[in-house]
């Protein structure tokens, strides 16, 4: 088991650029603590700083970067690190950690992704190994006592297999390890039982030394128990900072309980501002503004931190890599600190900030305590720049906002970015000089050019109808008959009535009796006017077409029988080939529109064909519908168009001179603006 360890990491390490020391921790069977179950090289003695960066990332469950520290440090000069958890069936049993060459300030993101996905390679390569048994490797390093990473059991070492093209997480193949022999104890390889680290247990049952819970609660149904010394401090101070809303009071809560649990006379945090490093929080002080002098130097041995990507350590051990540490002398000198430690703050592989760490006692700080203030740093510090980013003022974030945004146009790279502003400007630049037909936009529809409404001439009822809408007629067609019984027989009743008075009137002018011929003659006079009434009435009970056109409303074949009021529409009549458009021209275009201008018509029955047409009457008083005040535009259109019927619709664009094609684009937003800045501002 520890073979197939031993040959993952040295394939991880081997295929990362850069790689000078890793190590897989994991913890073994019936165990809580972590241990080391192969190194690389082989042969050489395990980093305490790789083994701290493990541990930190199993604690958090997350991969963890850390920048270079100060090559006296280290036994061995070692640049930055990159760790992260092993994960077996989603449970977390181990991680590992990878450093770098010193002459290295921070790593690519290329390099983290590399080795984040080698790490969740790790269970497919031991299921792999696990059903393709081979040989005992005789050159394998050997085994930690009691150790077992996983949940299965392995009945003896698998193959190196070579790496699949489908996974992306491997470019080449591994490479066998030849570090040390098997045990010569074991005579067979039998299999080796691997179980899980034990499950967190409930409250009640917790027993000294107290079990904490890793930074990421959950994963699945599973919960983890981790050591207790480091992850108490990180949850601690997790506890101190989640305990402020402000971030200028959990920044001074975090550096006060860093500068007690690491007996620190004084812990300072800054961040990075837009041209320095702005001094945030110093430890045991709320109000520190006043003295500038000590803020100036704490920022600049800040900057000299972040500027070499490194931990720096003043004064430099023996033995220690050489770095640029004035102001950090500076800062000694007028402060009076005999020891200073800056740790830069790191995010996605940029420095933020930095942490600064002041005793005024002969005692420096020991490698472990630093190593786990680089693991605080790198796992709180992002934290406190969350808070930093949320607790800005709203103007404050829109800049930052929009400065972030616009960082790829004038930093290094992003090529294809500063192409396509260069275009946008370009044709921006294009557009404030050519000038192009501006048009007004409106819906329009088409009516008649003259309608007329065919009303019922008297009270009655329907009787007869002979047309519908969209019926074609010719002038003089009889469209409806409205019932004309009644009327008929008023009819015979005057005839017989004119008939009486018709002998009268003869009989008085036999008698030649001037007077009776007088009454009779007046008598038959008004007889004959009724008659004529009647046969008018009669006349109008027959409803004609009063020129040739088309009938566009009134649908009676549905109200035979009906009664009908005098003066109700029965239906409308329009011409079939002379029609008008009327165009609702929204109010902020109206000013736009002149009388004369010539425009075009667009009809969703025939959006291919476009008809010519020129403005005719503009109404002087808008009308409000549709959730919108519009005016009605009258256009009229130039010749024949047979297929238009009245009542279709469209979109007319009415020509309106001649403007610059950037004025087209943004006058609605810019009239918008004016007009919501001067409601505001008046």
């Amino acid at each position: 088991m520890q073979a197939v360890i031993q040959s993952w990491l040295d394939g991880q390490c081997g295929r990362t650029a850069g790689a000078t020391a890793g190590v897989v921790l994991v913890v073994p069977k019936g165990g809580t603590d972590l241990v080391a179950a192969a190194h690389w090289p082989s042969g050489t003695d395990v980093s305490s700083e790789l083994e701290a960066a493990a541990r930190s990332s199993y604690e958090s469950q997350q991969a963890i970067t850390q920048p270079r520290l100060n090559g006296a440090q280290r036994l061995v000069p070692l640049g930055p690190v990159v760790s992260c958890p092993i994960l077996m069936k989603g449970r977390p049993i181990g991680a590992i950690a990878i450093g770098f060459g010193s002459e290295l300030s921070a790593l690519s993101q290329t390099t983290v992704e590399m080795v984040t996905h080698g790490a969740e390679s790790f269970e497919a390569y031991m299921r792999e190994s696990r059903q393709s048994p081979q040989p005992a490797n005789t050159h394998a390093s050997a085994p930690a006592s009691g150790f077992a990473p996983s949940s299965f059991t392995l009945t003896q070492p698998g193959p190196i297999l070579p790496m699949s093209v489908e996974d992306p997480t491997r470019t080449q193949p591994l490479v066998r390890s030849a570090s040390a022999p098997l045990d010569p104890t074991r005579s067979s390889p039998g299999p080796i039982a691997i179980v899980p680290p034990p499950p967190a247990v409930p409250a009640g049952a917790i027993a000294s030394p107290p079990v904490i819970p890793t930074l990421r609660n959950e994963v699945g149904v599973h919960t983890m128990e981790l050591p207790t010394p480091n992850s108490q401090r990180i949850l601690h101070l997790l506890a101190t900072i989640e305990a402020h809303d402000r971030f200028r009071e959990a920044a001074t809560a975090f550096v006060t309980e860093l500068a007690t649990m690491f007996a620190c006379d004084r812990v300072s945090i800054g961040f990075s501002g837009r041209r320095h490093v702005r001094v945030e929080a110093l430890s045991h002080a709320a109000e520190f503004r006043s003295n500038q002098r000590l803020l100036r130097d704490i920022g600049a041995a800040m900057e000299e931190a972040i500027w070499q990507g490194a931990t720096m350590v003043y004064p430099l051990p023996e033995g220690g890599q050489p770095r640029v540490d004035r102001a950090h002398a500076d800062l000694a000198q007028r402060q009076g600190s005999a020891w200073i430690g800056t740790i830069p703050l790191v995010k996605s592989g940029k420095p933020f900030g930095a942490i600064v760490l002041e005793r005024n006692g002969p005692q420096s700080l020991g490698r472990g305590d630093l190593a786990m203030c680089e693991n605080i740093g790198a796992l709180l510090g992002p934290l406190l720049e969350v808070k930093r980013a949320l607790d800005r003022p709203w103007p404050l974030k829109i800049g930052l906002a929009l400065r972030e945004a616009a960082a790829p146009l004038f930093g290094p790279g992003h090529l294809a970015v500063k192409a396509v502003a260069a275009t946008v400007l370009a044709v921006v630049a294009a557009a404030s000089f050519v000038d192009g037909e501006y048009r007004v936009s409106s819906p329009a529809k088409i009516e008649g050019a003259v309608q007329r409404i065919m009303a019922a001439p008297m009270e009655g009822y329907v009787k007869k109808v002979h047309v519908r809408p969209g019926d074609r007629v010719k002038e003089g067609q009889l469209l409806a008959e409205l019932a004309d019984e009644d009327l008929r027989l008023e009819q015979r009743k005057a005839q017989g009535e004119l008939a009486q008075l018709e002998n009268s009137y003869g009989t008085a002018l036999i008698k030649q009796d001037r007077a009776e011929v007088g009454i009779a003659f007046a008598k038959l006079d008004a007889a004959r006017s009724q008659l004529e009434l009647i046969q008018a009435r009669l006349e109008r009970t027959q409803i004609h077409a009063p020129f040739d056109g088309v009938v566009i409303s009134g649908d009676l074949t549905q109200s035979l029988g009906a009664p009908v009021k005098k003066g109700e529409t029965l239906m409308t009549l329009a011409p079939e080939h002379d029609f008008r458009v009327i165009v609702e021209v929204d109010e902020r275009d109206i000013g736009d529109v002149r009388l004369g201008q010539p425009g075009y018509l667009a009809l969703s029955a025939l959006p291919i064909d476009t008809f010519p047409m020129h403005v005719l009457r503009i109404t002087p008083v808008a009308t409000a519908g549709q959730g919108r005040n519009y005016f009605e535009v009258e256009a009229q259109l130039k010749g024949e168009a047979k297929e238009l019927r009245p009542g279709m619709l469209g979109v007319a664009k009415i020509e309106a001179g001649a403007r610059s094609l950037l004025w087209i684009w943004t006058h609605r937003v810019a009239d918008w603006v004016r007009l919501t800045l001067w409601s505001w501002v008046g």
